[in-house]
């Protein structure tokens, strides 16, 4: 298995699969990550020049996220229940999709756990992991049943730290 597979997520066409076959799959994929040399288990952190080209560019993001610290670029994201990690480009490339489409992707309200993923005609659960086992979902709803949670705006202490951060130019 490719060390870029971490997940059962990475493996393209899981949501298609049935669900004994994905659950099947899902603990697979589990023990193969837990066999890897330790080496392998922790994603390697990327150098930017390494990054794939963002959809919207850093440099010419709208509203000027490439001037936050990667701290409040993930405080942002924290603050709306999306994925922190990444390198800077793909944290703002997040934050814009959020703010293009009109808000986060919410978490399944089947399993509480997975977090939706749109498809051209409908939200999937891909499932989670609950330690090192995958725990599969079957999850699906129409596009118009379920609504993008609106995003929030940094306030109190986190707001002082990133204008903070703008001040000081990190």
């Amino acid at each position: 298995m490719p060390a870029s597979v971490r997940s059962v997520d990475d493996i393209d066409g899981v949501g298609d699969l049935p669900f004994e076959q994905a659950r099947q799959l899902g603990d697979l994929v589990a023990e193969a990550i837990a066999r890897r040399p330790a080496a392998l288990q922790q994603p390697k952190k990327r150098k930017e020049s390494d990054a794939p080209p963002p959809a919207v560019s850093p440099k010419t993001s709208a509203r000027g996220f490439e001037r936050h610290s990667i701290k409040t670029l993930q405080r942002m994201l924290a603050l709306n229940e999306q994925a922190t990690s990444g390198t800077k480009a793909e944290l703002i490339e997040r934050i814009e999709e959020c703010l293009r489409e009109g808000g986060g992707a919410p978490s399944c309200p089947s399993c509480q756990k997975g977090r939706l993923r749109l498809g051209d005609e409908s939200w999937t659960c891909p499932g989670f992991f609950e330690g090192r086992t995958f725990k599969y979902c079957p999850f699906k709803a129409p596009i118009n049943e379920i609504a993008r949670l609106p995003w929030r705006e940094l306030e109190g202490k986190d707001r002082a730290a990133a204008e903070h951060d703008l001040r000081t130019d990190k």
